[in-house]
């Protein structure tokens, strides 16, 4: 059984945030895994994903809010859970956002953290790894925050230096999809061109180019799987 529901399906979310929410996938998963919830609200530092986000929600108890996750403008414990996903390595400052994070929970509450790592993966899944940190290079060249994903150690080390309670982790292996038969593959090479797209104008377009023919050829070759996660969950 997967840590989240392993540790929610008997428990209620409460009120919940979701920090760099994007279009609100986590949220999703985490309503699933509590038994139930009384209001669910996701911020990001940009309002591009919530159109999708919104579309996504029909129930009034869940919004969405422009906002830095580093300056929340929620009052002290005003959560009973507070979450992050995929999101570390999309942060300027990752101690500020976990410090404020912690902040707007409850005592007693819960802090959920899923992350992609970088280490420990199969040939197959170090395809996704290297075409996410290829990715993160143009990002970066754009103007965006947009890290390599870190070690696992690496991603535990920033979550305890919080000093939660009843601290767990496990990894975590997409099951939802086979990326070799669900057409993902053919996605992620055409998502390859579409980055490229980006910078063809920027200095440095030929080698990311290159790096990009590469990473094709071996997403043919070697096979393409989804990255490990790792969950953590504690209280404060």
């Amino acid at each position: 059984m997967q840590l989240l529901d392993q540790k929610l399906g008997a428990v209620s979310g409460g009120k919940i945030l979701d920090v760099a929410t994007q279009d609100g996938e986590f949220i999703r998963k985490l309503l699933n895994a509590f038994k139930n919830y009384d209001e669910a609200i996701g911020i990001d530092i940009s309002e591009k994903q919530f159109t999708k986000a919104k579309e996504n929600f029909k129930d009034d108890r869940v919004s969405f809010r422009m906002m830095d996750g580093g300056n929340l403008l929620f009052a002290d414990e005003a959560f009973d859970t507070v979450s992050i996903c995929c999101g570390l390595h999309h942060l300027p400052d990752v101690s500020a956002v976990l410090d404020e994070m912690k902040r707007v929970l409850k005592s007693g509450g819960r802090f959920i953290v899923r992350e992609q790592f970088c280490d420990n993966q199969t040939e197959k899944q170090m395809s996704d790894v290297l075409l996410h940190h290829w990715g993160a290079k143009i990002g970066r060249m754009i103007g965006k925050t947009h890290n390599s994903t870190f070690k696992k150690h690496e991603i535990i080390d920033m979550v305890k230096r919080l000093n939660l309670s009843d601290f767990e982790t496990k990894e975590y292996i997409c099951r939802e999809c086979d990326p070799e038969k669900d057409g993902k593959m053919a996605d992620e090479l055409a998502d390859i061109d579409k980055e490229l797209s980006k910078i063809e104008k920027y200095p440095g377009y030929d080698e990311l180019k290159k790096e990009g023919e590469q990473l094709k050829h071996r997403i043919m070759t070697t096979g393409f799987a989804c990255a490990t996660f790792l969950d953590i969950i504690g209280s404060k």
